[in-house]
């Protein structure tokens, strides 16, 4: 699954990108994708954190 603003941020480096010096938005643009992701991966693992009393033995085998 891929958070919605990490596209939004792809997307927003692509169309400044079209303007602006290339070398300019890769950094910053780089940076923003990363940091969503890791915010994605966080809340996730929160989630899943909060949902691991339901779980049954089949989920960790499976998962294996």
């Amino acid at each position: 699954m891929i958070p919605l603003y990490t596209v939004l941020v792809c997307a927003a480096a692509w169309g400044f990108g079209r303007w602006l010096d290339r070398a300019f938005v890769d950094g910053p643009s780089s940076f923003l994708v990363g940091m969503t992701m890791a915010f994605q991966w966080l809340m996730t693992a929160d989630e899943l954190q909060q949902q691991r009393g339901r779980w049954h033995l089949e989920t960790y085998l499976l998962s294996i």
